[in-house]
């Protein structure tokens, strides 16, 4: 009899812990599905809170470090996203959603390196990952290797035609080449897919006016300008390019919206009081 009481009592303490478990792991779902409905939504703070929550019932959730990793970046919290993305690899080294995101925040950063290392793992893992590819491309060509970034590209765009960002960043890399009309033809692609990209348009301005189509180039600046009214350097290149044209007076309200939107770049002003001198003589 006694042994039959002792293992009753076995079984009782294995079912409490086994219902502990479950609940437990109710309660990681429930607060992960929480954290990315919140991430969704743009309420980064709670969704930070959300998964946290999940990190003190589970510290190894390389998920939740995932999820905290992205609100913490949104946030602009930068290095304290990457040691969390870093964490989830720790975990779950073969995350390709990690990889991909960490290779994001450290591009961000300026680290073309790193950046590229967590890409091509993403690529090892999934090779028919367009983003990384068009994203490898990115970094390629800021470490001065363009026909390594175009050929990264290409691949990106054999995948996926549609790649919005795969044909923005060959249109970047051609023009690094001076091939503008390749440029030009890539930009185009982009814009037609994402025609709110104001700095597809900006670019594609800018390949424009190097193919000598000041025309064009203006349209270009102008739905820059439009859709993102604070950008400098499209209000800048704008001007430049009417000063170019002729047209000294629309030049001189472009040059000062640049100065305006952002007045820590003397050029901008500098072009402004350059102009706005040549116009009172």
């Amino acid at each position: 009899m006694k042994v039959k009481f002792f293992a009753l009592i076995l079984f009782a303490a294995m079912a409490a812990s086994l219902i502990v478990a479950c609940q437990k792991q109710d309660g990681v779902k429930q607060q992960l599905a929480r954290g990315a409905e919140l991430e969704a939504k743009g309420l980064y703070s709670q969704a930070e809170e959300a998964f946290r929550g999940v990190l003190r019932l589970d510290s190894r959730n390389a998920v939740a470090h995932f999820g905290l990793g992205n609100v913490l970046s949104r946030q602009n919290r930068i290095d304290a996203g990457i040691a969390e993305y870093r964490e989830a690899l720790r975990l779950k080294p073969d995350f390709v959603e990690a990889h991909y995101n960490l290779g994001q925040a450290l591009y961000g950063k300026g680290d073309f390196a790193g950046a590229m290392g967590e890409y091509r793992e993403v690529i090892r893992l999934k090779p028919e990952h367009a983003d990384a590819h068009s994203d490898l491309c990115a970094a390629l060509v800021n470490t001065h290797d363009v026909d390594g970034g175009i050929a990264e590209c290409r691949e990106a765009l054999r995948l996926d035609p549609n790649n919005v960002g795969a044909h923005h960043n060959l249109g970047g890399a051609l023009g690094g080449k001076r091939d503008f009309d390749g440029a030009i033809a890539e930009f185009r692609a982009a814009v037609r897919l994402k025609p709110e990209s104001a700095i597809t348009h900006y670019y594609l301005g800018t390949a424009l006016r190097e193919k000598g189509d000041l025309d064009g180039a203006i349209t270009e600046f102008r739905e820059a300008v439009r859709l993102k009214p604070d950008d400098a350097k499209a209000h800048y290149n704008l001007g430049l390019t009417l000063e170019t044209k002729g047209d000294l007076t629309s030049a001189l309200g472009e040059y000062r919206a640049a100065y305006q939107a952002d007045p820590s770049r003397p050029f901008f002003r500098d072009a402004y009081e350059r102009l706005h001198r040549k116009l009172r003589h």
